[in-house]
């Protein structure tokens, strides 16, 4: 399990937890954010000095069994990136005068293709790469919704369309996704079927359930996900156990 800590005493520091044994593996920024990939290792995306007067985000790569992340982007606007299934590209979302776009780049950071602009006061909010397909969160028209975009043909699908404010999304195992969204008032954590039409509760809780990771080492469907206890925010271990059901709007294509 990794997961970026940050206590308020020390440095905020990427951790790798294997068991009970807790390794802080390199430092990171404040409001770093990071995907990771078994060769290519961890791409993060963080504030760095950009010349004399700026700081923008920038994209760093933590190669396995390093400790000090190389920085691969220079000024490059880019606030979250995923890694490729295969390694070998990196999609990102750039900002340019406050307008996110998402883009591709190559596994060193070279910009190669636009994949979709989004239109100003738009916010992408998450992102996860699986097969052919990027899903996204989006906030638009002061709604935040689910989107799939296939790469290749630049189709784009909306798969919720409603009130509620979906975030946090990503890719299950099989091909499913889990996400965080308010339908019922509080955050909880729901996991679509593979038709995308409906979405399976999988916690109820006092506190908000943030942030889900599914774990890619056993098939039991246990998931990690961020919690709020009076001391502050956990990490919890779910189970694919549905408490409920959201149908989910059906989707449009759009250009």
């Amino acid at each position: 399990l990794w997961f970026i800590e940050n206590d308020g005493f020390r440095h905020a520091h990427l951790v790798r937890q294997l068991g009970q044994q807790h390794t802080a593996i390199a430092n990171v920024a404040d409001d770093a954010r990071f995907s990771l990939h078994p060769h290519q290792g961890a791409l993060i995306a963080q504030p760095e000095g950009c010349d004399p007067f700026s700081m923008y985000y920038d994209l760093f790569v933590l190669a396995p069994n390093a400790t000090k992340p190389q920085r691969i982007t220079r000024c490059g606007r880019y606030r979250l990136a995923t890694w490729s299934p295969d390694g070998s590209q990196i999609a990102a979302v750039q900002h340019t005068n406050g307008t996110p776009a998402l883009v591709l780049l190559d596994a060193n950071g070279k910009q190669h293709q636009k994949l979709m602009q989004a239109d100003a006061g738009e916010i992408i909010g998450a992102l996860d790469w699986r097969d052919d397909n990027l899903v996204f969160t989006l906030q638009r028209n002061h709604q935040w919704d689910i989107y799939l975009l296939d790469v290749h043909s630049r189709k784009l699908r909306q798969l919720t369309h409603d009130r509620a404010i979906e975030r946090t999304v990503r890719f299950d195992r099989d091909g499913s996704l889990i996400y965080s969204a308010d339908y019922s008032g509080n955050f909880e954590i729901y996991r679509t079927a593979g038709n995308f039409d409906t979405a399976s509760q999988l916690t109820r809780g006092i506190g908000a359930a943030l942030a889900p990771s599914t774990s890619t080492s056993n098939d039991g469907g246990e998931f990690y996900y961020v919690g709020f206890a009076a001391d502050g925010q956990r990490i919890y271990r779910g189970h694919n156990i549905a408490l409920g059901t959201v149908s989910l709007v059906s989707s449009k294509a759009t250009d």
